[in-house]
């Protein structure tokens, strides 16, 4: 890590008191992996009026999510991961290991620090029976809060 980097690392570490959690964890992954690069492994599932995305998450990276517009059925079939989930409310970190399934309000926007490779489903519905993903993932989220009102 060139100096001027170990600088700014430094820096922003110690802004850590105002900054969320879900910064925290990205800043964190950025600090100690700031070269990687990391292309997210889908697979989408159709069934009639459902839409399901399976999420492959390798053991040591972290990714963002898009803002859920509306509410999901989130499944963790196995593995290990920290999730921070952010509203524009509150936030929480809960950590998930081997099996879980929750719900997801709409408005949330999680990181994901997978801590062993790691398999997730998200279970959408698709009342039109679409199988343009382009168009699934923009009609169920935004980039930001602010494109989600």
């Amino acid at each position: 890590m060139s100096s001027e980097l170990a600088e700014v690392s430094k820096f922003e570490l110690a802004q850590r008191d105002t900054m969320s959690t879900l910064e925290k964890v990205l800043l964190d992954a950025l600090v100690k992996h700031p070269e990687a690069e990391f292309t997210p492994m889908v697979n989408h599932h159709f069934a009639p009026g459902v839409y399901v995305r399976e999420f492959f998450g390798p053991k040591d990276t972290v990714v963002t999510s898009r803002v859920h517009q509306e509410e999901n059925i989130f499944i963790l079939v196995k593995g290990h991961a920290r999730v921070v989930s952010t509203t524009q409310e509150k936030e929480h970190v809960e950590i998930y290991k081997d099996f879980a399934i929750f719900v997801t309000p709409p408005r949330t926007k999680r990181a994901l620090c997978f801590l062993e490779d790691t398999i997730i489903l998200t279970v959408h519905p698709n009342p039109e029976n679409t199988k343009d993903t382009d168009a699934l993932v923009d009609r169920i989220s935004t980039v930001s809060f602010e494109e989600n009102k």
